[in-house]
């Protein structure tokens, strides 16, 4: 992963995705490919074309606020990917690396096995599983070996089979990796994972190569194969950790009255059972 072309990269991604009609440009004749242009984007965004040529080969790489609003008005970011925008077109903000390396609080810990009827688990910007309850250890089982959420979902053949809607489990995940990549540009066990995952699977670099973003904290709905339990519907909550910027704890929730809490509360007593 080379970080003086994140921008440029990320620009020519968001170009290649951006319909005319999306910018409200008129359509006609043949295009060789259905993005936009770098002079239609120049245009839009109100900066000469070989200033735009300049970002995206990583020549400039010093923005001025008033562009990047404009560059996120023409490809219609979202707030994450404005924010991400944001994030590695500036510099980079300081980031207790301590907090994001894997210390938990006793406090934190106890919170976690305080959730009998619910995984809950910590992680970090790199998606590392920092630690885990042990009804998230039986729910995710031979998964957590991987010590880490996106390595488990693109390497286990085992995830495959676990998640069944796992196309887009791996799309949040890679999303969520994607912004770790923005809060801590010069990571360099962040660096390492990006190129084990590119080099060791064509998933992983399809994915990665729509530069997605999705905040560490948010939630993802879950459909799930569960080898004990059978399928299960759940949403995944992701919270900021007070005190240890970096982390999020990660917490699965069934519907109330759900078959699915159900079925939760079922391996929570067999999880009880083998721990006594």
């Amino acid at each position: 992963m080379d970080i003086e072309c994140l921008l440029g990269d990320f620009l020519r991604a968001r170009r290649a995705t951006t319909l005319p009609s999306q910018a409200g440009l008129p359509v006609s004749g043949s295009r060789r490919t259905p993005g936009l242009r770098r002079e239609e984007v120049a245009m839009l965004a109100g900066v000469s074309t070989d200033y735009y040529v300049r970002l995206e080969q990583g020549r400039e790489r010093s923005p001025s606020d008033q562009v990047l609003r404009s560059l996120a008005r023409v490809f219609r970011l979202g707030d994450e990917a404005t924010d991400y925008l944001y994030r590695i077109a500036g510099p980079e903000r300081p980031v207790d690396m301590a907090a994001v390396s894997g210390e938990v609080s006793p406090r934190l810990m106890q919170i976690m096995r305080s959730f009998r009827h619910a995984p809950a688990y910590l992680m970090n910007h790199r998606l590392d599983l920092l630690a885990f309850n042990s009804l998230s250890q039986r729910f995710y089982g031979s998964l957590v070996r991987y010590n880490n959420c996106i390595r488990a979902i693109t390497l286990s053949a085992e995830a495959r089979e676990f998640f069944t809607d796992w196309e887009q489990a791996i799309r949040d995940k890679t999303a969520r990796l994607r912004a770790g990549v923005a809060m801590a540009r010069h990571d360099p066990r962040l660096h390492e994972l990006v190129d084990e995952l590119t080099e060791a699977s064509e998933d992983f670099r399809r994915v990665w190569a729509r530069h997605e973003v999705l905040p560490g904290p948010g939630t993802e709905m879950r459909r799930v194969r569960h080898p004990q339990v059978g399928e299960l519907s759940f949403t995944n909550l992701m919270v900021t950790v007070g005190g240890a910027p970096g982390q999020y704890l990660g917490v699965v929730l069934a519907g109330p009255d759900s078959a699915s809490e159900r079925a939760l509360a079922d391996l929570a007593e067999d999880s009880s059972a083998v721990d006594s």
